[in-house]
């Protein structure tokens, strides 16, 4: 049933997500890890299906596939999401859910390329269970997550992946602790909660084209800080400062207040990095090859003052995964 390979790059992937989404994976070379070395799978005495319900039954709980597959997989994927289709009425609940499920539970295995550490998943894990008594006491902003949520899957997707990245970032600094993770992630959950889906489109438009930015789409990180500052007993004042922040430049060419380097913060540029490097990250596929290119796009902008140290430490994270 299985031929051995040697001396592949391969990326883990949970046997349950390849069942959900047979026809995105039918045709690709998937391998086990068994007694220490990989082993290619053999479909000629038994079907796909059959034989990954057979693994696992046994136990097994991950196949591998190569990178390239693995990048084809979460540009079909992600292709689906952007669909319009997607959000018909038509398309059962069901498979929305399992769909974003999917492309979370794959862009979670491959951002542990770079180095999520036990430490790392446990402040993660922390951050996450105070954001959500948080949330509990706030109802108001718990519905604006909500609607974001429904509305904007991949969006939402994304904060999961920049919490990650974030992080591994953040945990480079001495001064790193549980209660700044949370502050930080507090404000991915929260800093786009205004934003739906046409206000994404208008905002990528201008990333990539320039023109004239609609002012809602301007404004969104203030609109965004007045409705948490109608609640400062729970949220921070850093988390504000992120989100107001976090759509500015140190050239002063950001929005929505254009400021310079010297208005920022360490916490500030850690986010803005990190999150610019995962809008790069789904830009380009998931392409671990192209992380170098990625990092001197961002440098070409984010340097000066607290971003020096800010991209020293997001490098670092890459290097660290280029070496495993």
């Amino acid at each position: 049933m299985y031929s051995r390979v040697m001396n592949l790059e391969l990326i883990a992937i949970p046997i349950i997500h390849v069942l959900k989404h047979q026809n995105l994976f039918e045709g690709i070379e998937a391998h086990i890890f068994l007694n220490d070395k990989f082993i290619k799978l053999n479909y000629a005495d038994e079907s796909y299906q059959e034989s990954l319900e057979k693994l696992s039954s046994k136990g097994m709980v991950h196949i591998y596939i190569a990178k390239t597959d693995f990048n084809n997989v979460m540009l079909q994927l992600q292709t689906r999401m952007a669909n319009n289709k997607f959000y018909d009425p038509l398309t059962t609940e069901e498979l929305r859910a399992s769909t974003c499920n999917t492309v979370h539970e794959l862009s979670k295995a491959y951002i542990n390329r770079l180095g999520a550490t036990p430490e790392v998943l446990e402040m993660m894990k922390d951050a996450n269970q105070k954001m959500q008594k948080i949330l509990d006491q706030s109802p108001g902003i718990f519905a604006f997550v909500k609607r974001f949520k429904a509305t904007c899957s991949e969006e939402y997707l994304k904060i999961s992946v920049t919490n990650l990245v974030l992080t591994m970032t953040l945990n480079k600094f001495p001064w790193k602790s549980h209660l700044i993770v949370q502050k930080s992630m507090m404000a991915s959950l929260l800093c786009d909660i205004t934003m739906n889906s046409k206000s994404f489109d208008a905002l990528y438009h201008y990333q990539s084209q320039g023109g004239e930015l609609d002012d809602d789409v301007a404004r969104h990180p203030m609109l965004a800080s007045e409705i948490l500052n109608r609640k400062r007993d729970l949220i921070p004042s850093e988390t504000i400062t992120i989100i107001e922040q976090h759509h500015e430049r140190p050239d002063g060419k950001g929005f929505p207040n254009g400021i310079t380097t010297t208005r920022f913060n360490q916490l500030s540029a850690v986010f803005i990095v990190c999150q610019r490097f995962v809008d790069l990250l789904f830009k380009n596929h998931f392409d671990h090859k192209l992380h170098h290119e990625m990092i001197k796009e961002l440098q070409k902008v984010y340097h000066g003052g607290h971003f020096d140290k800010a991209m020293d430490a997001l490098i670092s994270v890459v290097e660290s995964a280029e070496s495993t």
